[in-house]
């Protein structure tokens, strides 16, 4: 026992020291029941082997030598206990660059309530991230709503939650969910097992109505669908995807019409007035398809984009008659062109669409706004 005031009648313990009063080591002024000055190292073959229980801390722990370092052993490791009746949080706090480092090798950081033998269970683990105003700028939920794990980020008033991710948004999906505000104006849902994912847009209306709609999959194995009310294509016709036979020369602005010997598929236009006539292989003269459809695994697909209505660029032969705006165009003798119809009755049935742009001689390409006829 030492203290030279000591009146005491506990007796030190085997093998141990009783200290009355202030201990310093490395300091004549000690200001605090243990006062180091300088580091304390913990060895694993002069202490671990024996220490077994919980180190316990009922007031406060103070670190506030710079650097500091507070170390155990690699296979004890070291635990902070705060589940005490008192229910007292716990800082970590430095001045340095380097605010803190959490580093686990080939294991697991984990931050919540836990059962067992260091507290009560339930109850939500938060991270909670502030920015230099102390506002909440991101926080991680390991109980969020319907008892998933969410993460919530914040405006820079540390209050508007903006970006919500929830690991169950209350159909048993993963949601993702943007705010303005108060009001949500996406959320996109990852789907289930027989259940697409979809992504749901909102207008700026109070309260928000959903304006557009992308739904992966309409029923279980069904078809995709966007619902919208309007819907505007940087494009400029209407094509669908065919197989055209003599792929070395079906270049875009060709006409092309039916192929008696592959069904579904297409060929060069080689005849005046040709009633087989269907389109022309879009994107000649830098103009491409708005809309572009097919069915992958049927006869209803192809390499080749083929419009069947709205303007493209067309390959024209004009040594039968000079091509004006307006004029109705056919199929001609020239491979894969269109030229000016002269016999209105031979072109009945077989009227490509109408010429919006003038070619007086020999072949180039005439904007047209195709229309079978």
């Amino acid at each position: 026992m030492i203290g030279a005031t000591y009146s005491g009648t506990t007796a030190a313990p085997p093998n141990g020291l009783l200290v009355q009063g202030d201990v310093g080591i490395g300091t004549a002024d000690p200001q605090a029941t243990l006062d180091i000055d300088g580091s304390l190292r913990l060895s694993e073959t002069t202490l671990l082997p024996t220490f077994h229980d919980p180190l316990a801390i009922t007031s406060e722990l103070t670190i506030t030598a710079v650097p500091t370092t507070f170390g155990l052993s690699e296979t004890a490791g070291v635990i902070f206990d705060t589940l005490g009746s008192g229910g007292h949080d716990m800082s970590f706090k430095t001045d340095g660059p380097t605010r803190m480092t959490f580093a686990s090798v080939g294991g697991d950081i984990t931050m919540g309530r836990v059962g067992g033998a260091l507290g009560p269970p339930g109850g939500d683990g938060n991270l909670i991230l502030t920015d230099d105003a102390s506002r909440k700028s991101i926080r991680f939920r390991a109980d969020g709503a319907n008892n998933a794990g969410e993460i919530s980020m914040f405006a820079d008033d540390g209050v508007t939650e903006t970006v919500e991710i929830l690991g169950d948004g209350g159909d048993g999906n993963a949601h993702l969910i943007l705010r303005n505000g108060t009001s949500d104006t996406v959320v996109v849902d990852a789907g289930s097992p027989g259940q697409g994912s979809s992504i749901e847009l909102f207008n700026s209306a109070n309260p928000p109505q959903r304006t557009i709609l992308i739904d992966a999959e309409v029923t279980d194995g069904g078809p995709s669908r966007i619902i919208t009310d309007v819907l505007e294509i940087n494009g400029a016709d209407l094509s669908e995807n065919f197989e055209v036979a003599g792929d070395s020369v079906a270049d875009p602005g060709r006409v092309v019409c039916i192929d008696p010997v592959n069904p579904g598929g297409l060929k060069l236009s080689d005849k005046a007035y040709d009633r087989t006539v269907a389109g022309v292989i879009s994107g000649a003269g830098g103009v491409r398809a708005g809309v572009l459809m097919g069915q992958e695994g049927t006869l209803a697909t192809g390499k080749h984009p083929v419009a069947l209505t709205g303007r493209v660029y067309v390959w024209c032969d004009a040594s039968d008659g000079a091509i004006q705006p307006g004029d109705q165009l056919t199929t001609s003798s020239t491979l894969g062109h269109a030229m000016k119809v002269a016999d209105h009755a031979a072109a009945q049935g077989a009227i490509l669409g109408k010429a919006m742009t003038p070619l007086s001689s020999g072949k180039g390409l005439v904007l047209v706004l195709v229309s079978l006829q």
